[in-house]
């Protein structure tokens, strides 16, 4: 296939992964409406003051994961890499689909985060080698593997609890799936390309309806799953691009994308636990939400997170353009 061919194919996929997302939100936002099933009824928790449809990430999750088996066909080489990645990422999604539909125990839900964090970190593997610079590494060995194990669990929570306003959730995952869109196609890396450009595609069409002021929720079924496949991506990096044999390259590709969510999750939950809080009980306390509470719409609040994700995409491409050979 030559470049330009390949190039079109991508511009059609994305065009119409976002097409479809966009229709099957406002399908299940008229369902949901018309049943009166996953509605997000507004409690004194909410930033929102009226009910609203929830799990409209669920077509994030479907198109995303429908590139996957495709990819499988296509990559059968790496089919081990991608079955983990539909296994895993199809499971978190499931819990979060029930989790919309009839609250789970925050135990349930850690149980099975843990057990697919260990079942990817078996198939794919983990940290163990970080780039200090250029050929020089550092092997952390097994310890790679527990620290892996938080980064999945940790990432895969952290990005359910930034999806509390319109369109912060699926604004960062278009920023990010661009990100690492542009990291396959640098790298030559098919299963990256397509992960991107899925997630960032399916994403925009459902920010079509999330966006202040939004007519259905991502949910738990979406924001889990997304970010389980931002942890993972760097790991499907190494699979993807073997010549790198260390994940600190793409790990950091993560981390500078998705370093405003993780600084507020961060800070929050540790102010949080040094005043013996629960972390887990839903709360108002993340930076994001007393923006709000201050007077700033959903909008800005938004557009002020999308654009740091931004600029520290913008950056990696800068500093990676600026040091290369």
């Amino acid at each position: 296939m030559s470049l330009s061919t390949f190039t079109f194919t991508i511009i059609v996929v994305a065009i119409a992964a976002a097409i479809v997302s966009g229709w099957g939100n406002a399908f299940l936002r008229r369902y949901a409406e018309r049943q009166r099933v996953l509605m997000d009824v507004p409690n004194e928790r909410s930033s929102h003051t009226r009910p609203k449809p929830r799990g409209g990430g669920v077509m994030i999750v479907l198109l995303t994961l429908l590139g996957v088996i495709a990819l499988m066909f296509v990559e059968p080489t790496q089919l081990r890499a991608l079955l983990i990645f539909l296994l895993c990422g199809g499971i978190i999604a499931i819990t979060g689909w029930i989790d919309d539909m009839r609250s789970l125990s925050t135990t349930l839900r850690l149980a099975v985060q843990i057990l697919c964090a260990l079942l990817t970190v078996l198939g794919l593997g983990y940290f163990d080698l970080i780039r200090l610079s250029g050929d020089l590494t550092l092997n952390i060995g097994l310890l790679g593997l527990p620290l892996t194990i938080i980064w999945i669990v940790g990432l895969t929570n952290a990005y359910n609890f930034m999806d509390g306003i319109d369109g912060i959730a699926g604004g960062q995952a278009v920023v990010g799936g661009v990100m690492w869109l542009w990291v396959g196609w640098l790298w030559n890396a098919p299963i990256l390309l397509v992960i991107g450009v899925l997630i960032a595609a399916s994403s925009l069409g459902f920010l079509w309806h999330n966006w202040q002021p939004s007519r259905i929720i991502m949910g738990d079924v979406g924001a889990t799953f997304l970010g389980y496949a931002f942890a993972v991506l760097p790991l499907l990096y190494r699979v993807a691009y073997p010549a790198d044999p260390s994940t600190s390259w793409g790990w950091t590709m993560s981390i500078v994308t998705l370093w405003a969510f993780l600084a507020d999750t961060g800070i929050t939950m540790l102010r949080r636990a040094l005043r013996r809080e629960n972390i887990f009980q839903a709360h108002r306390s993340h930076f994001y939400q007393q923006l709000v509470i201050r007077g700033w719409s959903h909008a800005a609040v938004s557009l002020l997170y999308i654009g740091c994700a931004a600029l520290g995409m913008l950056l990696s491409v800068w500093v990676w353009h600026a040091t290369k050979p």
